[in-house]
């Protein structure tokens, strides 16, 4: 920060410089004033008592004797013009300065001091010398004293206020800006839609400085965060599509291996030990099917990929209750669905939709732990209120109290503690991306109620 601190020193120095000459010109203002308002006021008392009464002086009945002291500590003696001299040996000199001006042909001539607070006039008149020429010595008042410093004082105050007001406004508002700035473009940092403008410096006095380098930085960050994230989401875009295009191509073959193993489990009712082969090898192939699936989706969710169309969620339900059911009959699990009889209506991305039902169906089948015959999992949709709900519930092991609040992260694992937890965290994340709310719910004595519930699209909202 060397150079930004020269360069607010500089506008400190030439703030200060500013300040001084400010001041010493209001105070020159003020001595100015001050001497014009001395002189104006001691001459027109001298004036006044002249027009007055001339012969208030008694000058020509006593010109030895004559003088004049007032209460204000003011005096008055009378001169001969031509030579200077007082009739009066007691009198005090005249000011020859003053007196050749007189001589000149000046009617009145004035010397004053305001600081020491005294002055001289010297007024010609119309009277036999030697009492026409007439000296006045005066002192200032304490009361004129007092009121001169006083308006030295607030003349002063004035301007260091005006000249600190102003000083700050030019040494200090523009590095406030700078610094507004480059905390302004340090929060745009990395935001595709961000300009990252040059700083409204305000003066030429703002030189290349630290935060000119800290703003240059900020820019050259802001570019590269742009150009990597470009990059990764182009890597991201690649590694979705090759992961669509895997899942693709092992659609076809899983399919078919599963219908094999279907068949071959059904035929092996004769030798136990094949029969629960192929069923594993069979469970196997339904969660290697769901992996993949999942990890297309979960591609997706992370480029925030998103295609939305109007959908039937009843329909979208039983297409999914059917491909699970395979599932729950192997395990001797009653799967039932209740639905609306009209079209449900929803605008969502199906294939992840599809995927989320998908996951909580096989998780609530597959985590079954009761007895052949005794399992029940039931989908159950329902529309009130312009929204609609879905609950899917089991009468399986349920999940502890304590695991609720984290059942749906990742790196989590369910209720019979394998798997990844990749499922029901495509589940939390579908539902988040389509503003569905989730809510998961212990029921009693045991099994676990899964709810999901979100208003219905605009025109499903209009049929009902």
């Amino acid at each position: 920060m060397i150079r930004a601190l020269q360069t607010l020193r500089r506008r400190v120095a030439f703030a200060t410089a500013a300040l001084v000459l400010m001041v010493g010109l209001a105070l020159i203002m003020t001595s100015l004033y001050s001497v014009a308002r001395l002189r104006a006021t001691r001459v027109s008392d001298f004036v006044r008592l002249l027009a007055k009464d001339r012969d208030a002086f008694a000058c020509a009945r006593d010109p030895r004797r004559f003088g004049m002291f007032m209460a204000d500590g003011s005096s008055v003696h009378a001169y001969d013009r031509r030579t200077g001299i007082s009739a009066n040996p007691s009198s005090p000199p005249i000011d020859h300065d003053l007196l050749r001006d007189i001589q000149r042909g000046e009617s009145v001539s004035i010397r004053s001091n305001v600081l020491a607070g005294r002055g001289i006039i010297v007024i010609a008149v119309e009277q036999p010398a030697p009492c026409d020429t007439f000296q006045l010595r005066w002192a200032a008042t304490s009361e004129l004293k007092l009121r001169t410093t006083l308006s030295f004082a607030v003349i002063l105050a004035f301007g260091i206020a005006a000249a600190v007001a102003g000083g700050a406004l030019w040494v200090v508002r523009p590095l406030l800006r700078r610094l507004s700035h480059a905390s302004s473009l340090a929060g745009r940092v990395g935001r595709s839609d961000a300009v990252m403008d040059s700083a409204p410096t305000g003066s030429r006095a703002v030189v290349q400085d630290e935060l000119t380098e800290v703003e240059t930085a900020l820019r050259e960050a802001h570019t590269r965060i742009l150009d990597d994230r470009a990059q990764i989401e182009s890597k991201n875009r690649a590694l979705a599509e090759h992961l669509a295009d895997v899942a693709h191509d092992l659609k076809t073959p899983l399919s078919s291996l599963q219908l094999r193993l279907e068949a071959l489990s059904a035929s092996a009712s004769r030798d136990p030990e094949l029969a629960e082969s192929a069923a594993q090898a069979l469970a196997d192939v339904v969660y290697l099917d769901s992996l993949v699936a999942n990890l297309r989706v979960a591609s997706e969710l992370e480029e925030q990929s998103r295609r939305v169309v109007e959908l039937d969620l009843g329909a979208l339900l039983e297409r999914c209750i059917a491909r699970v059911s395979p599932l729950a009959r192997r395990k001797s699990i009653e799967l039932a669905c209740a639905r609306p009889d009209e079209p449900v209506l929803i605008g969502a991305d199906v294939l992840h939709v599809e995927r989320a039902l998908m996951n909580l169906l096989q998780n609530a089948v597959a985590h079954h732990d009761a007895p052949a015959g005794e399992g029940h999992v039931a989908a159950v949709l329902s529309v009130r209120d312009g929204a609609w709900e879905l609950a899917i519930i089991d009468d399986g092991p349920g999940v502890p109290p304590a695991a609720l609040p984290t059942i749906a992260e990742r790196r989590k694992r369910g209720r019979s503690g394998d798997g990844e937890g990749l499922g029901l965290a495509i589940v939390a994340a579908v539902c988040e991306r389509e503003g569905v709310a989730l809510s998961w719910v212990r029921e009693a004595p045991r099994g676990l109620r899964v709810v999901l519930r979100a208003p219905l699209s605009q025109s499903a909202a209009a049929q009902v």
